[in-house]
């Protein structure tokens, strides 16, 4: 996978959350493998927003690199294929009880859903590839 261009990617962070989030459901479906960010202990890091726990993802690493910024410096780029977030992800989000937040920018939240519906929605843009 090639990097992508530093004017797609503004473009990109430009749009509002329900778009970034369909273009994630597109590139996580061409290339199966998702972006999140660990800490230097290798904890996830998350989000807290209005006292629900956030785990953030990105469709790719440019996009989380972007955002490990405020906090979050020092934080490195992890890929999470689909086996990986299905097995390992999943049961974690859901017995924390959190939500996924889906490719935020360096200046917003991502589109906030729950592991259920990202689940209908990734199937659903799967679908169309295989």
């Amino acid at each position: 996978m090639k990097p992508l261009h530093l004017k797609e990617i503004e473009a990109i962070l430009q749009q509002k959350a329900p778009q970034r989030y369909q273009y994630f459901m597109k590139r996580v479906a061409d290339f199966e493998v998702m972006y999140s960010l660990q800490d230097e202990d290798g904890d996830w890091v998350m989000v807290d927003l209005d006292g629900n726990g956030l785990f953030c993802i990105w469709p790719f690493p440019e996009f989380a690199a972007a955002c490990a910024i405020e906090g979050w410096e020092g934080s490195k780029v992890v890929a999470i294929d689909l086996a990986t977030y299905q097995e390992q992800v999943v049961p974690m989000v859901q017995e924390e009880g959190m939500l996924l937040n889906v490719f935020s920018s360096p200046t917003a939240t991502g589109f906030v859903v729950n592991a259920a519906e990202f689940a209908r929605d990734l199937n659903k843009e799967l679908a169309h590839y295989q």
